[in-house]
């Protein structure tokens, strides 16, 4: 009787069953194989260590239970696939955007934020995918009548919805005073440099980074 229970607690030691744990030792990054196992009566699962049960300064592991580490695994992934639906549907068309610059929109979003819903620039005064400005909202309620709120700004479609109305207004002021029609060129310079910023030097680096976007797109 004393012989089997011995032969019994040395199996118990020794058979391991696979995919329950993982030990990982100080100034290891690689899963090592862990040379004492035992039972763990609260847990129900088997925990492993390098060093005998009991032994002084023993290291062993956390318990892991495969059904909770299958459910985080997919937690995760749905999460994934959730922000992807998102993101597909923040780039989808509009009605409004159905113009020759709705293009030039698209290519604004993927230079000012790499379509980045929550990205916070210019000391906290730009947000969202545009980095849209309070003044542009003013602005885009004024020419409009709408009435877009500041937190508009990290909505997607709303802000591609601003910037078109922006672009449309000052396309027809830019022909008003020039008698020329406004271009890709023109509109990208006014959205980075405001209603004359076709007219800034500055704004010349914002149009090759546009452009560069036609070449390298998202």
């Amino acid at each position: 009787m004393e012989k089997r229970t011995v032969l019994c607690t040395i199996l118990a030691m020794v058979i391991i069953p696979t995919g329950m744990y993982k030990i990982v030792h100080p100034g290891h990054k690689a899963e090592v194989k862990p040379a004492y196992a035992w039972f763990d009566e609260k847990s129900g699962l088997t925990v492993e260590s390098d060093r005998p049960r009991g032994a002084q300064g023993t290291i062993k592991t956390e318990p892991r239970d495969p059904a909770k580490e299958l459910e985080k695994q997919i937690r995760a992934m749905k999460a994934i696939d959730d922000f992807r639906k998102k993101l597909e549907e923040s780039k989808k068309p509009m009605p409004e955007m159905e113009t020759e610059f709705g293009h030039l929109v698209e290519m604004i979003i993927s230079v000012e934020s790499g379509w980045d819903s929550k990205a916070v620039g210019d000391q906290g005064n730009a947000v969202g995918v545009a980095q849209i400005w309070k003044v542009v909202v003013d602005d885009v309620n004024r020419f409009s009548g709408k009435a877009f709120t500041y937190r508009d700004r990290l909505d997607p479609r709303k802000s591609r919805e601003m910037i078109q109305i922006y672009l449309d207004h000052y396309a027809q002021a830019y022909k008003k005073a020039t008698g020329k029609k406004a271009g890709m060129e023109t509109l990208a310079r006014i959205w980075n440099g405001g209603p004359d910023g076709y007219k800034k030097g500055k704004t010349a680096g914002y149009w090759q980074k546009i452009k560069s976007t036609i070449l390298d797109p998202l």
